[in-house]
């Protein structure tokens, strides 16, 4: 009898063949608390596994989602994040937030910033819940979905 593939050790593999095809030398360690599994990837050329404002990354954490979940009885929050790209990303975004705020309340005009994806639509969402004079929604459809930033009269 042969035991069903473990779903962390396929999404494993599957993401140390794209660096390889990628030409990507990287080190992956996996962080997991219950049902939300980290990749963590670092080494050289890890900008290729990045992208154009982590394009490149969501893409390959669509695909290890996919994989992971292929293999497992439950459902698994798989994020695949590259030499701290992530917290990175979400200090910019927050600081993004507040200047478009600012200039938002400033000018007296609706702020539209470029589509995102929905995660990191959330992290502006959620920065700007402190802002009394301020509304944020979501505009558009997928993938071009986008965050409007609307000073409140």
């Amino acid at each position: 009898m042969t035991l069903p593939p473990d779903p962390i050790e396929e999404t494993l593999g599957f993401l140390k063949n794209v660096c390889v095809e990628m030409g990507v030398n990287a080190q992956i360690d996996v962080t997991r608390k219950g049902k939300n599994v980290t990749f963590h990837l670092s080494g050289d050329k890890i900008a290729l596994l990045i992208g154009k404002r982590g394009q490149t990354l969501n893409s390959l954490q669509y695909l290890a989602q996919l994989v992971a979940n292929r293999y497992s009885k439950q459902f698994l929050n798989i994020t695949v994040d590259a030499e701290d790209y992530r917290n990175r990303r979400n200090d910019t975004l927050i600081q993004l937030a507040e200047r478009m705020a600012n200039k938002a309340m400033k000018t007296g005009k609706a702020v539209s910033l470029e589509p995102m994806p929905s995660y990191e639509r959330k992290v502006i969402h959620n920065a700007l819940l402190d802002y009394p004079k301020i509304k944020t929604t979501s505009s558009g459809t997928e993938p071009y979905r986008h965050l409007v930033i609307t000073p409140l009269k």
